[in-house]
């Protein structure tokens, strides 16, 4: 697909169309995702899907920092408990 100089046209480029050639590009390591100046974590993407209803593309990422900190929480609580 070419998107240069054109707006994306629902007749033209359908969303499917693009959440397909998204789907790939990030297969194939073309498009990546980080935190702004933070090294140590990096967004996972775990689903790229198309919503018909709303006509719309959806990312949803990992949490990882998140899931880090749970688990330190965790391991502090049993430390408390010893």
């Amino acid at each position: 697909m070419n998107f240069r100089n054109s707006k994306i046209r629902k007749d033209k480029y359908e969303m499917k169309q693009i959440q397909r050639l998204l789907n790939d590009l990030i297969k194939n390591d073309k498009i990546k995702f980080k935190f702004y100046r933070d090294s140590f974590t990096k967004l996972e993407l775990l689903q790229l899907c198309y919503n018909k209803v709303d006509n719309t593309l959806e990312l949803e990422f990992r949490n990882t920092m998140a899931e880090y900190l749970e688990e330190i929480k965790n391991i502090m609580r049993e430390k408390k408990k010893d």
